[in-house]
């Protein structure tokens, strides 16, 4: 449901774009994926700032990113992960940097996100770490204990249970941040939504709505132990230690993974 809403309240931003740009003072085009921003949160900042957001959606950072590059998007906030694709996109000029002075707001951000993300936003001067997460293994526990999954076969129950693990090494972390157009029409606005939603309640409100982990340290005392001290939500600081952005890739070392890939399926 929640994914419906989104969607549907990005296709009637879709078309608003343009109708905004006569009065590009009170719009603001935020281009996120469906359910970072829920509409109770977008209603209250319309209230208290009499700005109107369009919120147009997208299911692929390759689609932002190919948008972006062409130029005069007319967006003013993008959610984009910070590696690859904002490890590319810094040095390219795509963002612009943020005033920091002017969003007080954004040192509330989890002083760890905020280090790994300097690996592709050296200084912390471009982007404001929005939401965060793992890439670990889901398994079926049942099958895992063949025994277990006999016997339960056997008594006719169907329920699966799953279970989510950590990679032992270095575990895969993504980072999905707030970052503003380098041409933005309202750069001003798009400040001041960093601000509004960098405020601790809105960060939580964020986080029980959609699930992700808030990179907003501020936040975390206003969360429910439910979400506050699930494992998987927010892994433990030996996990943490653990974190590893996926690396910049050379376009070489890219061609040299796509023929590995190639050949792999070639031989399946």
């Amino acid at each position: 449901m929640k994914r419906r809403i989104a969607a549907f309240f990005g296709i009637q931003c879709c078309a608003a774009l343009a109708a905004g740009a006569a009065d590009r003072a009170h719009t603001l085009n935020v281009y996120a994926w469906p359910d970072y921003f829920p509409p109770p949160l977008i209603a209250k900042f319309q209230a208290e700032t009499g700005i109107h957001i369009n919120y147009p959606v997208f299911d692929d950072p390759a689609m932002a990113e190919t948008t972006l590059s062409v130029g005069s998007s007319g967006y003013d906030i993008v959610t984009m992960n910070a590696s690859p694709e904002l490890g590319r996109e810094i040095p390219k000029g795509f963002w612009l940097k943020l005033d920091q002075a002017r969003i007080p707001k954004p040192r509330n951000a989890d002083p760890k996100i905020m280090q790994l993300l300097q690996a592709v936003d050296p200084g912390n001067r471009y982007a404001v770490p929005w939401m965060w997460g793992t890439t670990g293994l889901i398994y079926n526990t049942d099958k895992i204990n063949a025994i277990i999954a006999r016997r339960m076969a056997q008594d006719g129950h169907t329920s699966v249970h799953l279970a989510y693990s950590f990679a032992r090494e270095s575990v895969p972390f993504w980072i999905d941040n707030l970052v503003i157009p380098a041409d933005s029409p309202n750069p001003d606005g798009a400040l001041a939504f960093i601000n509004f939603v960098m405020r601790p309640e809105m960060s939580a409100e964020v986080t029980r709505f959609i699930g992700f982990a808030t990179g907003n340290a501020a936040a975390m005392p206003l969360l429910e132990p439910a979400v506050r001290d699930n494992v998987i939500i927010y892994p433990p600081a030996s996990v943490r230690e653990r974190f590893a952005l996926e690396k910049v890739y050379t376009p070489e070392e890219m061609r040299t993974f796509v023929r590995a890939w190639q050949r792999f399926k070639a031989a399946d």
